[in-house]
């Protein structure tokens, strides 16, 4: 996704290279991922591209291969949770039509593992591959996505009859069923700090509701925000989950705004990028 944005924002030539020790590039097939492993957005809230909302839901409603599998949906395409192995395939949709649309880009794939990063003499900055091997660049991207993967969602072999998951999220809920889902476990145990489970979602879609008043603009005076808006819709009957949907579509100006900001304090990143004639790394 990062590649995306800047096959989209950089209007020069450029060199991309892409290091990961664990690649595994294939725009048929998308990322391996279990098919068990369930996003927790909807449909409606995930795209490659923050300026077309919409467009994983298009590409799922044009693609033959997943639209009879979600159009059954009782809430409707959009408000569909979907496996991760889908958006991946989507991803690197995009990704393969983005690239073919810059023929003056060149992209590198690197299985090299990155050490360390630092600022050249020069400007710019220095990857490190190791002890001796270093590669300047103007820029340099760290897309880290959802953490480390894991090679394989398969329980431990032998004779396991328990298991513990740290963690009481969603992401922690799903692996605590898919280990329950294993003839191997019995047992599951989540620990979390705060000992909450996550909610469950209303039998019907909700709606976005966005009140006239404005959102503070710091992160304590947000959470307040969210926190009593929450507690009304609670009392009147309406729920909270309508409040959070209203909250995604403000949520990312804000945080675009303190991004901009930071980059102008740190570097002057579109510089970097408009005037780049070295190769970028991400």
């Amino acid at each position: 996704m990062t590649a995306i944005a800047l096959f989209k924002r950089v209007d020069r030539p450029f060199h991309l290279v892409m290091f990961d020790p664990r690649a595994k590039i294939d725009i048929g097939e998308g990322i391996s991922q279990p098919a068990s492993t369930v996003l927790t957005s909807r449909v409606r809230d995930l795209s490659v591209d923050p300026g077309l909302p919409g467009d994983f839901r298009r590409w799922l409603e044009t693609d033959d291969t997943w639209r009879d599998r979600l159009i059954s949906d009782p809430a409707g395409l959009e408000h569909a949770f979907v496996p991760g192995e889908i958006f991946s395939t989507y991803v690197y949709k995009r990704f393969a039509e983005a690239l073919s649309d810059r023929p003056d880009v060149i992209v590198q794939f690197g299985s090299d593992t990155v050490t360390a990063i630092d600022r050249h003499l020069d400007g710019g900055y220095s990857v490190f591959l190791g002890a001796e091997q270093r590669t300047r660049f103007d820029a340099v991207f760290l897309a880290t996505g959802y953490g480390m993967r894991e090679n394989s969602d398969a329980a431990p072999a032998g004779e396991t009859q328990s298991a513990v998951v740290i963690g009481g999220g969603i992401h922690a809920v799903d692996r605590a069923l898919g280990l329950l889902a294993d003839s191997k476990i019995s047992h599951v145990t989540l620990i979390s700090e705060s000992g909450f489970l996550p909610q469950s979602h209303t039998p019907a879609a909700v709606g976005a509701i966005v009140t006239d008043q404005p959102m503070p603009g710091t992160l304590r005076g947000a959470f307040r925000f969210l926190r009593e808006a929450a507690n009304r819709a609670d009392l009147e009957g309406s729920g909270w989950q309508g409040i959070m949907n209203g909250f995604r579509s403000r949520a990312r100006p804000l945080g675009g705004t303190d991004a901009r900001r930071a980059c102008t304090v740190q570097t002057p990143c579109e510089g970097y990028l408009r005037q780049s004639s070295q190769p970028l790394a991400a």
